[in-house]
């Protein structure tokens, strides 16, 4: 990486004026044999040093560049990491179903379940859970889940179950009229003490029935 980062100084402007003053010297003395020797050699001693001087900075930039990087990667484990899962999420409980100002509509009180880890020692404690279903067909509104109590420490997985929440799907005045939505689509975040958003798999849910 020196190397390469010497061969980008050694390329730039600092040879490339050098250069430049010593053409316009040649020309100006292409008649004078002695002076375009004596020119030739210092062109050769001046080059030659600036280009083993010019080491130092690219060594200077190589170890700036490698502790830039080391300052990232402690700066990225020292916040919380999230990984989980929603285990599982029913449509369940109560029910309003019907025609309002805002058009038809269905909502329904959710019970679903998550399994999260936090795989950095940086202890943080789980603001909420965010579902977005934006993305399904037909779409689904989620109200968010505020968490309190739930502290989330290096390696130790939690099991929350039994989360309740209310979905609400428009364009519908009965939840018989709704088809089955795939839930593959649906995106799922856990919210840490920092207010980050960590996504979360959903890939073990199924599909969501409400002739049922």
């Amino acid at each position: 990486m020196t190397l390469s980062m010497w061969g980008e100084h050694i390329s730039g402007p600092i040879l490339g004026l050098i250069s430049i003053g010593f053409a316009i010297a040649f020309g100006h003395y292409a008649n004078d044999a002695s002076a375009s020797t004596a020119l030739l050699k210092y062109a050769a001693y001046l080059t030659g040093g600036v280009s083993a001087l010019l080491i130092f900075p690219a060594q200077y930039n190589v170890w700036k560049a490698e502790r830039d990087q080391l300052d990232k990667e402690k700066e990225k484990n020292t916040r919380p990491d999230i990984k989980g899962s929603v285990t599982y999420l029913n449509f369940e409980g109560i029910r309003t179903e019907g025609t309002d100002v805002s058009g038809s509509h269905v909502s329904t009180e959710v019970d679903f379940g998550v399994y999260l880890v936090n795989r950095n020692d940086a202890p943080t404690n789980l603001q909420k859970i965010v579902l977005k279903g934006s993305n399904l067909e037909p779409r689904i509104e989620f109200n968010e889940v505020i968490c309190a109590n739930t502290n989330l420490v290096f390696g130790m997985g939690q099991r929350l179950e039994h989360i309740r929440t209310m979905a609400t799907i428009r364009g519908f005045s009965r939840a018989r009229e709704i088809p089955p939505i795939k839930l593959d689509k649906l995106e799922a975040y856990a919210v840490d003490g920092l207010r980050k958003w960590h996504w979360i798999s959903v890939s073990d849910l199924k599909e969501v029935k409400f002739s049922d």
